[in-house]
């Protein structure tokens, strides 16, 4: 067995409270070119916790119809035996696409984020695609529908329209993540 060695610890200067802490970035002042550059990240918190909650659901009915078909096929008279699967694997085959291309239904209009900057509106996608729109204050958003709170999502979502240079898209998104607004018209209070 070895004998022991003292091991030596660092130690820092007295006076000092432990390791440097760095300096934050500083605060662009309001107006200034850095200011108008910024952007702003917004999630969609509840937007994709509804979008999550309705694949499950989905996913979940696809697999009780399809277990509960394999099995009516199995012990059925003039069902497939074992050794003739070709018609279950069309059937597995047929499931598993209908699985794949119904969550991408489910998850494509729910975005991870919108980042809003003086220059474009660009919403992150689920699967990661940076579409850019034009920017706030030329950007047509337009609520389709609002889901209020419950089964599928803490916070109300809302299904909202955007419209911009020929394109046109459709997102649920969280409450007031994107106000409702319609470029080129005035609005009269009152």
């Amino acid at each position: 067995m070895a004998t022991p060695r003292a091991v030596r610890i660092p130690r820092s200067p007295p006076g000092s409270a432990g390791p440097p802490v760095p300096e934050p970035p500083p605060v662009p002042a309001v107006g200034s070119a850095a200011a108008s550059r910024s952007v702003e990240r917004r999630e969609n918190r509840a937007g994709r916790q509804r979008a999550l909650r309705l694949t499950t659901i989905y996913l979940g009915a696809l697999l009780l119809m399809y277990l509960g078909f394999v099995a009516l096929d199995r012990f059925s008279p003039g069902g497939t035996s074992p050794t003739a699967t070709d018609g279950l694997f069309l059937f597995t085959g047929l499931a598993a696409l209908f699985a794949v291309g119904g969550s991408m239904v489910t998850l494509g209009p729910a975005p991870r984020a919108v980042e809003v900057g003086p220059t474009a509106v660009v919403v992150v996608e689920w699967s990661g695609r940076r579409r850019t729109f034009p920017p706030l204050a030329d950007l047509r958003v337009d609520v389709v529908r609002r889901y209020p709170a419950g089964l599928l999502s803490r916070d109300p979502v809302e299904a909202v329209e955007l419209t911009g240079d020929r394109r046109r898209r459709t997102y649920q998104v969280t409450e007031g993540l994107l106000p409702e607004r319609r470029p080129g018209r005035t609005e009269s209070i009152g």
